[in-house]
């Protein structure tokens, strides 16, 4: 009888390697020989495993503050709930919004006026029938007039204040703090009927719709990291597989962690992976091979 003993080394890419034996018996009439052969090893895979997190670029995490001091007033907000583009989230009332308004609206008549003096005087001055200096004199305030509209015109518009419709006398008595994205509500900063001071933060809202993975590789391991290779990653206490690419390679190296983030694309409406989630990755160096996760 003859003996052969095939040895297969079985990698697994999350849980180590194991080695197995496999006994195979195959009967010889003529005589009995024991013979070892040593299968063909396949080509080693190689990956780097490293740590890390989902994240969304710094453009979609959105701060919301109070432009002027005022009394808050919340919706019916509350955290982790989606809100659209435009919706409103707050609004914010005091005597300060009204006077900005007024102020606004003497100033457009002042302007009005001084603008039709300036081209009066003018004419006049130009054909010598008054002195320069009281030309000058209205020429100064229709200047500083133009100045102080303007400055008007900005804060109303920075309040969010409609100047269409301010212009035909509909003032309002609060403003509207609104989303100016698409996205979800991560924290409300504030009580309702609080007083906010001006720039106070109100809401925090991300914008998830472009997620992305960033692995902490570390220093001695970069090099072989290219852009463009396969990552495949688990959420933690997870056992559902995600798929990657290599996107963008950092350039400096963190002193504490003496790490490098990788940051790897993700498909879009990656709904089930939440930001601030840590994740466990493989980076697979050998293009061509496939990786399985089990």
């Amino acid at each position: 009888m003859k003996t052969i003993i095939v040895t297969v080394i079985l990698s697994s890419v999350i849980f180590g390697c194991s080695e197995k034996e496999v006994l195979v018996e195959e009967k010889d009439t003529s005589e009995e020989t024991s013979i070892t052969e040593k299968a063909e090893m396949p080509e080693e895979i190689k990956f780097i495993e490293c740590m890390g997190e989902i994240r969304v670029p710094p453009t979609s995490n959105v701060s919301l503050h109070s432009p002027i001091g005022g009394i808050v007033k919340l919706m019916d907000i509350h955290e982790g709930m989606p809100v659209k583009k435009g919706q409103t989230l707050a609004t914010l009332e005091h005597i300060d919004v009204i006077r900005i308004q007024e102020n606004y609206l003497k100033s457009k008549n002042q302007l009005a006026f001084w603008t039709q003096e300036y081209a009066r005087k003018k004419e006049l001055y130009e054909g010598n029938a008054i002195p320069k200096r009281e030309f000058q004199e209205v020429e100064t305030a229709y200047n500083a007039e133009k100045v102080n509209f303007k400055s008007l015109q900005q804060q109303v518009g920075l309040l969010g204040i409609s100047e269409s419709k301010l212009g035909k006398g509909e003032i309002v008595k609060s403003l509207r703090i609104v989303a100016p994205v698409n996205g979800f509500v991560t924290e409300i900063l504030v009580n309702n009927g609080m007083y906010l001071g001006q720039d106070t933060e109100i809401f925090k809202i991300i914008e998830d719709e472009e997620k992305h993975v960033v692995l902490q590789v570390f220093a001695d391991g970069i090099g072989s990291v290219q852009i463009g290779q396969k990552i495949l990653f688990q959420v933690t206490g997870s056992d559902k597989t995600y798929e990657s690419t290599v996107r963008f390679i950092g350039k400096s190296v963190n002193e504490m962690s003496n790490t490098v983030h990788v940051h790897g694309e993700l498909p879009p409406n990656q709904k089930d992976l939440i930001v601030g989630t840590k994740v466990f990755g493989k980076i697979q160096l050998d293009q061509g091979e496939t990786i399985v996760l089990k």
